[in-house]
């Protein structure tokens, strides 16, 4: 039987989420866009072989598993996106990213999409003729969490609800699609250094402060004014930013190593200033800061 090729970039899709468990039955996100239970785990270890396949063939015995190259994605949820109404001028694979993109900001768990498929995937297991496409797949995840999955709570689901249009909204602004995207690569480097300096690229970003002759006061002020409850609180995250900014730049201009809390934190502030930002409904405006 002749395979049914998939695109992630035709509705409709379907994805295998990771890192998060629902409450209860199917959750109705926006127009189009739905969550649905399920179990949809993927495995897998890479062989090594020692003999030329024959033409179209397999590799021939005997093989050897890969010790450490072998990964495992336990997904719990279906994101279903069957219509783009509510994405203006997005594909569908933009829209499944951005969704994943929203749940790892606000969801303490590594959520990533697995896989994707143009058909519902609990009826991938009837049929021989499609395979699912591999979507999220970096073998590393860097983030701050407190469980491998976590349940969805009411506030999560209504949060994502309004969060979305606003940063469906945002994302034709060039500012705002370039620093996010940046951000969540940060998520799968390699190295903590290497996500540390696309965490602080985003942030220069997304507050615009790109070209700033004093950066670290302005990314400091900006990004304290954006995180901070009140003014002690803002004076305290001013010191501990601007003291995280100069290790990244060590990182940079140095080549030294970051440490794990440090990364943990720069990350924790980004994540919170993109919430404040979706949160706020509007993009931070362009700083001009005065140095005495």
């Amino acid at each position: 039987m002749a395979r049914i090729k998939q695109d992630k970039d035709t509705l409709p899709l379907y994805g295998s989420i990771t890192g998060i468990a629902l409450p209860g039955e199917q959750i109705h996100v926006t127009r189009g866009v739905a969550l649905r239970p399920g179990l949809f785990d993927t495995f897998s270890t890479p062989m090594m072989g020692f003999a030329e396949p024959a033409d179209g063939g397999h590799t021939p015995a005997p093989w050897v598993a890969v010790d450490g190259a072998y990964h495992s994605f336990q997904a719990r949820v279906e994101l279903a996106i069957e219509d783009l109404t509510a994405f203006e001028g997005f594909a569908p694979s933009q829209a499944m990213w951005l969704i994943a993109a929203l749940l790892r900001l606000r969801i303490d768990a590594p959520v990533r999409v697995t896989t994707v498929a143009n058909v519902p995937l609990h009826t991938l297991k009837e049929r021989t003729d499609i395979w699912p496409l591999s979507f999220e797949a970096a073998p590393y995840q860097n983030g701050l969490f407190r469980a491998g999955r976590i349940d969805m709570t009411a506030d999560d689901i209504e949060w994502l609800s309004d969060a979305l249009p606003v940063a469906t909204r945002f994302f034709h602004e060039e500012r705002f699609m370039r620093a996010l995207t940046i951000f969540d690569e940060s998520v799968w480097a390699s190295r903590l250094e290497i996500g540390t300096v696309f965490i602080w690229t985003a942030i220069e970003i997304l507050f615009d402060c790109s070209g700033e002759q004093h950066k670290t006061k302005a990314i400091s002020s900006a990004l304290a004014d954006c995180v901070g409850h009140d003014k002690a609180d803002r004076d305290h995250a001013y010191q501990i930013i601007a003291a995280l900014y100069g290790k990244r730049g060590r990182v940079v201009h140095s080549g030294r190593n970051i440490e794990r809390e440090d990364f943990g934190q720069s990350h924790a502030l980004a994540r919170a200033a993109f919430m404040n930002v979706l949160g706020r409904k509007e993009l931070p405006k362009p700083r001009n800061i005065t140095l005495q």
